[in-house]
């Protein structure tokens, strides 16, 4: 139990992100570069596990508020760090080559819908006078932008966001990019909490706010 390293952090900030482990012993932390606003930049770093050294640091322009994970999306190509940032008004997700922190591609993420005002997910505003009524639950889920990332054995990443989207991305024609068209998208009518999709063989379960989703494939 005792310490064998500490690095990273900035002074008076905060975020709800994490470590994500990755391939050749490093682990990858996020960073809020001050209040957590829309347009507060970020960093993720990666470290060396064993002793702490920074093997790399990117610098990115929104908030990055989850955990990154780490997987190999397509053939031929280094891992991939999968980040995603941002708040309600403008997010996307990022992938960067898990060895140098270069940006692979970018893909923006759903914008608020039609109606909706402020930081509200997906099924906050719809029951939330029986929640109330109830007097002894949350009544309302208040969420992150994303929840955070998983990626399966065939580099398929899954993701969901807090207007209700859940996502599937894979590098269907092999280019090391994501474009619109390898998304596929299910509403699941809530936001999705911190947790992240669970991965097992032709299985993929994810929570929101207020259901639990089971998909066999």
């Amino acid at each position: 139990g005792s310490l064998i390293w500490e690095r990273g952090g900035v002074a008076g900030t905060w975020n709800d992100g994490s470590l994500g482990p990755g391939p050749d012993g490093l682990v990858y932390a996020v960073t809020t570069l001050g209040e957590n606003k829309p347009k507060t930049p970020g960093l993720i770093t990666a470290y060396r596990l064993k002793d702490g050294e920074e093997v790399w640091r990117r610098q990115v322009d929104r908030p990055p508020n989850q955990f990154p994970a780490v997987g190999r999306l397509s053939k031929g190509l280094n891992a991939s760090v999968v980040l995603s940032i941002g708040l309600y008004t403008d997010n996307r997700i990022i992938a960067m080559d898990a060895k140098t922190g270069e940006e692979q591609w970018s893909l923006s993420g759903p914008f608020r819908p039609p109606g909706k005002r402020g930081y509200q997910a997906a099924g906050d505003e719809e029951g939330v006078s029986t929640r109330t009524a109830l007097g002894n639950v949350r009544k309302k889920c208040y969420p992150n932008a994303w929840g955070n990332p998983s990626i399966d054995a065939a580099g398929t990443i899954y993701i969901g966001h807090a207007y209700g989207s859940f996502l599937s991305l894979h590098d269907d024609n092999g280019d090391g990019r994501i474009d619109a068209s390898e998304v596929s998208e299910l509403d699941a009518e809530a936001g999705f909490p911190g947790a992240a999709p669970a991965l097992a063989p032709g299985l993929v379960a994810v929570a929101t706010c207020d259901s639990l989703f089971v998909f066999k494939g």
